[in-house]
């Protein structure tokens, strides 16, 4: 009895070893430093876009965000794309690729269900957004519109909210 439990001890930190090291390799998220909020991830390597999670949410700056190339820290709003009776529900946590040229956030909101909705328009969702370095001369990039399949929507004409060069927001509504 003491073997076979030796050797399915010996299994299960084998097992728990392996998750540790894998997960270490994988290299699919880093800790923000401190100075954020803890919560939230930037991803290191491109967003897969397939695998994001919930319904497309695009998003835009409130009409009263001061960003420059020093922020690090502001606010976005949300909306769900698709029709619910004017309610966008939860925000899902946004997936944010920081690239030399851009930070791309890609805000989805969680799945609704099968129903029939009206389709006013949705409500908008105030989501922080902590960055691990200020954004510096990177344009502020809906991922939805930039790499979803949102782009023949009309709120997607433009992907770009936030442009160091003119320091101009654009508000979708």
């Amino acid at each position: 009895m003491a073997v076979i439990l030796l050797k399915t001890l010996g299994r299960l930190v084998s097992i728990v070893a392996l998750s540790f090291a894998l997960a270490a390799c994988g290299g699919i998220a880093r800790e923000i430093p401190d100075e954020t909020d803890p919560d939230q991830t930037v991803v290191d390597q491109p967003i897969e876009y397939a695998t994001l999670p919930g319904d497309v949410g695009i998003w835009q700056l409130p009409e009263d965000t001061n960003v420059t190339a020093e922020t690090t820290s502001f606010t976005i709003e949300v909306t769900r794309l698709a029709c619910a009776s004017g309610v966008t529900g939860e925000v899902l946590e946004p997936a944010i690729e920081v690239t030399d040229t851009t930070v791309i956030i890609v805000a989805r909101v969680s799945k609704q269900d099968d129903r029939e909705y009206e389709c006013p328009s949705n409500d908008w969702v105030p989501v922080a957004v902590n960055l691990p370095e200020p954004i510096g001369q990177r344009q502020l990039v809906d991922g939805e519109c930039e790499l979803g399949e949102s782009g023949y929507v009309s709120d997607c004409e433009d992907s770009m909210r936030w442009d160091p060069e003119s320091g101009v927001s654009a508000r979708l509504f």
